[in-house]
């Protein structure tokens, strides 16, 4: 997914993308209702947190330790599938939804 950050944008990431063909999603910024990644930010930032890191090695490493251990794969999947009931949402209500 990319939001407009322009480090979404870069040449190296658009390259990295082309050559690997991966399908990209473009989305608002700052949109919650389409952007189901701020989800796993919120969860990923509480149990970062609850490992009080010192330093910025000590932060980089709980970073990684949660992204690949303390998230099952599960979830994952349930916030791409939810993309679907999201957009959905968002066509029917045309304001904010319950995401």
């Amino acid at each position: 997914m990319h939001d407009g950050a322009p480090c979404h944008c870069s040449k190296a990431v658009k390259q990295f993308a082309a050559e690997n063909s991966l399908a990209t999603l473009d989305c608002p910024g700052n949109s919650s209702d389409l952007n189901p990644v701020e989800n796993l930010w919120a969860i990923v930032k509480i149990k970062v947190a609850d490992k009080q890191p010192s330093s910025a090695g000590t932060l980089n490493q709980a970073i990684k330790e949660v992204w690949v251990k303390k998230i099952r794969k599960d979830y994952y999947e349930k916030l791409i599938s939810s993309m679907l009931q999201r957009i959905q949402a968002v066509i029917t209500e045309k304001e904010d939804t319950k995401y």
